[in-house]
């Protein structure tokens, strides 16, 4: 009888070390959707971290005297988004490009921009969403120039979180002149009043 009690006492404890050593079973933890507009902007704050994506609307707030205004303008500074009819949008850069090729030499400033789509349903872009307000107020298309790498003529189409960047030229003269010009992006939708707006200084 002791020896069967005996044996009883040892399966237990084996069972019992088993059962410890066991791994725990993983719990599944949903990973969080990535958010590729949310880094569109390249803009930093003085601690470091990023500019947040912003959708205000600030009309003559950050370019005070700046012509054409309009009431829902959203002003923004190079690296700084804009978020608008489904997009966030920005401009990353600009620089005077006095001659793209032999034949086109009048004078351009290339404006480097970024495009991503935030809406659930697929939306169109197209680089002639992009015009420039020049120093002295008039508002030009941007232009067709070849034999340099550009945003595609044609548009496109972008799904959700879908984005696209590259350059758009406007002709300016040459030299260029100097000033503040003002890069405005508005998408082509009718029911549509806002723009974004980046200053550029030359």
């Amino acid at each position: 009888m002791r020896s069967r009690v005996s044996a009883t006492l040892v399966a237990a404890c084996c069972v019992g070390a088993l059962l410890l050593a066991a791994p725990t079973p993983a719990v599944a933890v949903a990973a969080s959707k990535p958010k590729p507009c949310t880094n569109v902007a390249t803009a930093v704050q003085k601690n470091g971290k990023p500019v947040a994506n912003s959708g205000k609307e600030n009309p003559g707030k950050l370019f005070k005297g700046r012509a054409s205004k309009e009431s829902h303008d959203q002003e923004r500074r190079v690296g700084e988004t804009a978020n608008l009819s489904g997009y966030t949008v920005t401009v990353l850069g600009a620089s005077p490009v006095p001659q793209v090729n032999a034949f086109q030499d009048d004078g351009y400033l290339k404006v480097s921009v970024r495009v991503c789509n935030r809406d659930s349903s697929a939306q169109r872009w197209g680089v002639f969403d992009w015009k420039l307000q020049t120093p002295s107020g008039n508002t030009v298309d941007s232009t067709v120039v070849v034999s340099v790498p550009t945003l595609d003529y044609a548009g496109g189409e972008l799904t959700q979180d879908g984005r696209v960047e590259g350059d758009v030229y406007f002709k300016v003269g040459n030299p260029a002149p100097p000033g503040s010009y003002y890069v405005l992006y508005k998408p082509s939708d009718p029911f549509n009043e806002t723009r974004g707006v980046w200053q550029v200084n030359i």
